[in-house]
C-alpha cells in the first residue's frame, strides 16, 4: 500500500497541485488469493481549468501502479467504463479478447446493452451486418 500511496503523492507533487495530496486505504475483504485494498483520494482542485481531467489521470497511474505490484483491475464491482481503457493487454490477452467479442456479438449483435463496459471492440451502436 506505502509504495501505491507514494506514487500518487509523486504525481500530485509533480503536477504542481496545491496543498498536500491526501490518500488512505482500507483493507475490505479477505481472500485465500489476497485482501482487497479500497484506496481513497483527495486534492485540491483550485485553480484548475479541469480537475476532473487531473484527477482521473492520477488515478489511472494509482491503478497502473496497483496493478504492477500485483493487484488487480477491481474485484466484485466489475471494471465499468471508467476502467475499460486499462484492461488492454495488462488484464486480457488476444485470445480472451476474440472470446469476449464472440459472446457480444453473438448475444448482442446490434451492440445495445453494456456499451462501453468492459473492454469491448464496439464502442457505439455500429451496423456490423455491413
Amino acid at each position: 500500500m506505502e509504495g501505491v500511496k507514494e506514487r500518487v503523492k509523486k504525481e500530485h507533487r509533480s503536477r504542481g497541485l496545491s496543498g498536500r495530496a491526501l490518500i488512505s486505504a482500507r483493507v475490505t475483504q479477505l481472500y485465500e488469493e489476497g485482501a482487497c485494498v479500497y484506496f481513497y483520494y483527495i486534492m485540491d482542485s483550485s485553480g484548475l481549468v479541469n480537475g476532473s481531467a487531473v484527477f482521473d489521470e492520477i488515478e489511472e497511474i494509482a491503478r497502473e501502479e496497483i496493478m504492477a505490484r500485483g493487484g488487480s483491475l477491481s474485484h466484485h464491482h466489475g471494471v465499468g467504463k471508467h476502467r475499460a481503457k486499462l484492461l488492454g493487454d495488462k488484464v486480457l490477452g488476444a485470445g480472451m479478447k476474440r472470446v469476449l467479442e464472440g459472446l457480444k456479438d453473438s448475444f448482442d449483435p446490434a451492440n445495445v446493452f453494456g456499451i462501453g463496459n468492459g473492454w469491448c471492440r464496439h464502442t457505439d451502436n455500429e451496423d456490423k451486418s455491413a
